[in-house]
């Protein structure tokens, strides 16, 4: 049936139901009586629109409800009501957060984006939280954790802090995502004249055999050598260094 169907006819329809009169469009609300001559509704005192729905002067209907009850009752559901000042009456001032002719209804507070650092909003009944990615802390998302605070960097390495994320800047001779790793300085083997490499931090030490020097053992410093003398068939041993 349309939504605009004389009130009395919904009213027959929602006294047939067995689940009662919730739910039943263009029925009377607040109070409100059906007209079954007009199959309109006629609204309490301060109530306008078709089926009684807006509050229009909130003082007017709690001023109705004294005089018939005895108790001074606010229709603004999460407001206030201001005393009228003119012949419009007086509308709901609601409090943050809440809308609505009564302000019955909660306003989604996360229309703005209030959260930082494209976190996620998730709203609630006068309230929201913000859901924050890794990385990001706060009420609002908005602090950005800091990833070096355990000292992730090894052998002296420098942390610089990003995003949920760290990169460490190694001292020569290391390497790595943590600068853990001591880079081999003896790979490949920079002693010359069959010196034996011993790998240092970010150095290397080079055990030169008899006869060389130097810190690669690139000097040789004594070697025999025999020459024959084949137009004096003589044999010289001569010492020389290079």
């Amino acid at each position: 049936m349309s939504p605009h169907a004389p009130c009395h006819l919904l009213r027959v329809i929602c006294n047939a139901d067995a689940l009662g009169c919730t739910g039943v469009t263009g029925f009377c609300q607040t109070d409100g009586t059906c007209t079954e001559a007009t199959g309109k509704c006629v609204c309490e005192a301060g109530f306008t629109g078709e089926r009684c729905e807006t509050l229009s002067n909130c003082f007017v209907y709690a001023a109705t409800v004294f005089q018939k009850t005895g108790q001074l009752i606010s229709p603004c559901n999460n407001g206030t009501c201001p005393i009228p000042v003119d012949s419009a009456g007086a509308t709901c001032v609601c409090s943050p957060g809440t809308t609505g002719s009564r302000c019955e209804l909660d306003t989604n507070e996360c229309l703005n984006n209030p959260c930082k650092n494209s976190a996620t909003c998730n709203d609630g009944f006068l309230s929201f939280t913000c859901s924050c990615r890794p990385g990001f802390a706060g009420q609002l998302c908005e602090v950005n954790l800091d990833d070096c605070v355990s000292l992730p960097c090894k052998n002296g390495g420098t942390c610089v802090d990003g995003v949920a994320s760290f990169n460490c800047t190694c001292l020569p001779g290391t390497t790595g995502l943590t600068c853990q790793t001591n880079i081999d300085e003896c790979s490949p083997n920079p002693c010359a004249n069959g010196g034996t490499c011993t790998d240092l931090f970010n150095a290397y030490t080079c055990s030169c055999p008899t006869g060389t020097s130097g810190s690669r053992c690139q000097t040789r410093t004594f070697r025999s050598l025999i020459q024959v003398d084949y137009r004096s068939n003589r044999t010289s041993s001569n010492m020389y260094t290079t």
